[in-house]
């Protein structure tokens, strides 16, 4: 087996794996650093994001108490609040860095942020790059990244497993063991320091914003290296991903900005319907409008509802979005038709829960970190407030950068781990697993779920799951599909036993076994 070294491996190249990597450059210039891309180096969830970035700049309008209240409004109160005021307080000094550093933003004609507005918001506070923020982000972090003589930089390879060693307090993180997806073959690197920034898992739904590589690596990997996962049971779903006939594993998302700018909701009778469900209509928080448009595409027997846009000025539209309205007219979609609109459904979107670490992304095991979505710092409660999540990644990279420059991590020594790599040859097996892994988590642990429904998902990732341990030396599996699955159904069967353990309705979650027994209650 070959192995590597390195003094820092970071796992992820989205938000929060290239923030640090940039960060730790500055403040620890003597650190040997390694990046682990899944795909390529623009391959993640934060290359997709459209809306922006939510920090407070405009102390005429907005202040940091309004900023915290609308995040543990949205998180309904389930949030860590000074975790959640900590983030926010310092998200102007992160953001002047990124700028700084060169990111581009909309300006109005007098020079000032262009801010834009998004549900769950109480006033203009989202710095954006027209919809494609995502892009401008990481176009400036990773060719700084890039340019870094300390960085090594290595796409196409999947983290496998954590390997540690020592017990309870001693435990300190040696490296991880790595699939090249070139060549097919296991590799070791050590390392006594390790950030996982593998983003979410998305891809466990059948309908889902998040790209193909989003499959819970990060999250499954703690897991087995004993680190709890927290909260898996809140799973925000985007109320409006763009619904196509030739999907193909990700939904196209269409930014909530759009109804910050003015957008409404129709059902396919053409009736608006959020006023029904929210005082704040088509501005409530996401959970509140996924629901609703769950129960309009229920009512009326329908898989869309229409999101109308037609009585917007057209020029500004095409300015501020031409990636939706690129998208949509190369579908045939008309984003400006009178009598239609563009036609949304919810898509498994973000998971507010994750690896258990505090604000500064401290796992429980010494040397291991993590941050972006695959972490739970407690920020963003039972449903992320809508531009929040690339706050986080940021300031919490930036916070890691600090804790690994201010200590000291010694490298213990450890054998190479021995087994030998072997290849799962039935890919048809498994990619059948995976597709009904997924319908079934639509079915039974979407945005409306049972105990009866999550019962029968429970007897389905249990039978699956020991199909998969029939094989003991897993780790050393050289078939990413099967390193996939394996990580999708650890993750799913955690949010699972946590959603069926949950008795009350929070947020993101909602579970018509505890709404009955509310009712019969009251």
């Amino acid at each position: 087996m070959r192995s590597l070294h390195t003094d820092v491996l970071i796992v992820g190249a989205g938000a929060g794996g290239l923030m640090l990597a940039n960060s730790l450059a500055e403040k620890a210039p003597g650190l040997k650093m390694t990046l682990l891309a899944k795909g390529s180096l623009h391959e993640s969830n934060t290359h997709y994001a459209q809306g922006g970035i939510a920090v407070v700049s405009d102390s005429e309008g907005d202040s940091f108490e309004m900023h915290i209240s609308d995040t543990l409004n949205a998180g309904a109160g389930y949030n860590q609040p000074d975790v959640v005021r900590k983030i926010i307080h310092y998200a102007p000094e992160v953001m002047a860095k990124v700028f700084d550093w060169g990111m581009e933003y909309d300006l109005k004609n007098g020079g000032a942020p262009d801010l834009g507005r998004e549900g769950g918001h109480s006033t203009n506070r989202i710095i954006h790059f027209k919809d494609e923020t995502g892009k401008a982000l990481i176009k400036v972090l990773g060719r700084r990244a890039q340019k870094l003589s300390q960085l090594r930089c290595m796409d196409e390879m999947m983290a496998v497993e954590l390997i540690k060693k020592g017990r309870g307090s001693r435990e300190k993180i040696c490296g991880v063991l790595v699939l090249d997806l070139r060549k097919l073959e296991i590799l070791f690197i050590s390392a006594p320091v390790v950030v996982l920034a593998t983003g979410g898992a998305g891809q466990i739904y059948a309908g889902t914003t998040n790209p193909l590589v989003a499959t819970g690596d990060g999250m499954a990997m703690a897991a087995r290296a004993s680190v709890p996962l927290k909260d898996m049971e809140f799973v925000q779903f985007h109320p409006t991903a763009l619904h196509h006939p030739h999907e193909t594993g990700k939904a196209f998302l269409i930014t909530e900005a759009l109804r910050g700018f003015g957008a409404v909701l129709r059902n396919q009778s053409g009736n608006q319907f959020m006023a029904e469900y929210d005082p704040r209509a088509d501005l409530a928080p996401r959970d509140i409008v996924a629901r609703a448009i769950f129960y309009e595409m229920k009512k009326e027997k329908r898989d869309f509802v229409l999101l109308d846009c037609s009585h917007l000025p057209k020029s500004e539209l095409c300015e501020q979005f031409p990636g939706v309205i690129k998208m949509c007219k190369s579908l045939g979609i008309d984003p400006f038709n009178i009598v239609g609109g563009i036609p949304v459904r919810p898509a498994a979107h973000y998971f507010c829960g994750g690896i258990a670490t505090d604000d500064r992304g401290k796992s429980p095991v010494q040397g291991l970190f993590a941050c972006g979505e695959c972490a739970h710092t407690g920020f963003h409660g039972a449903n992320r407030l809508a531009s929040n999540s690339l706050l986080e990644a940021l300031v919490v990279a930036d916070w890691i950068a600090d804790e690994i420059a201010s200590e000291s991590f010694d490298a213990p020594k450890i054998a190479l781990p021995k087994s030998r790599p072997w290849a799962f040859d039935d890919l048809s097996a498994l990619r059948g697993i995976r597709k009904e892994l997924q319908n079934q988590m639509n079915e039974n642990a979407g945005i409306i779920r049972s105990n009866e429904g999550l019962l029968r998902l429970s007897h389905f990732l249990r039978e699956q799951t020991d199909f998969l341990a029939a094989y003991p030396n897993s780790k050393f599996c050289t078939t990413p599909e099967f390193q996939e699955l394996r990580n999708m159904l650890l993750v799913a069967n955690q949010l699972c036993n946590q959603s069926i353990k949950r008795s009350e309705n929070l947020g993101g979650f909602f579970k018509q076994d505890t709404e009955k027994q509310a009712e019969s209650c009251s």
